[in-house]
């Protein structure tokens, strides 16, 4: 399993980002879930879930002022781009909500962009290193 964390934004929400993973990696993700305050089903549902390709999971942690984004391995690079994307719009609605702005608004717009630029380094990277060189 691939894994990174981010600071977004001035306030520092965390965000730890979760990809590529596998069975093996089942253990890891479980305790995660539950160091986001999971019950047992609720995680046992998610790891279901996540052991389907083109799924992903965003989890709030609002105590921690934390996301934990979870993507599994997918068909395609579009599938696993899009299932980011997906994921990251949940991120922006969790610090919207608990900054109280407006999901809608500019500022939230801001923030999308300024995930999109700190990810943008994992994102090329998971890309570029499935394309053949022909």
């Amino acid at each position: 399993m691939r894994t990174r964390f981010f600071e977004i934004g001035d306030d520092a929400w965390g965000l730890l980002l979760c990809w590529d993973y596998s069975m093996e990696d089942y253990d890891d993700i479980y305790a995660i879930m539950k160091n986001f305050d999971l019950t047992d089903k609720e995680t046992k549902e998610s790891l279901r879930i996540l052991s389907k390709p083109n799924t992903g999971m965003t989890i709030p942690n609002f105590n921690e002022q934390m996301s934990v984004v979870f993507i599994s391995g997918a068909t395609s690079d579009d599938e696993w781009l899009d299932t980011m994307f997906h994921e990251l719009k949940h991120v922006v609605e969790h610090i919207s909500l608990f900054y109280r702005v407006d999901p809608q608004s500019e500022p939230a717009a801001y923030l999308q962009g300024e995930i999109g630029k700190q990810l943008f380094p994992v994102i090329m990277s998971r890309l570029c290193s499935r394309q053949k060189l022909s």
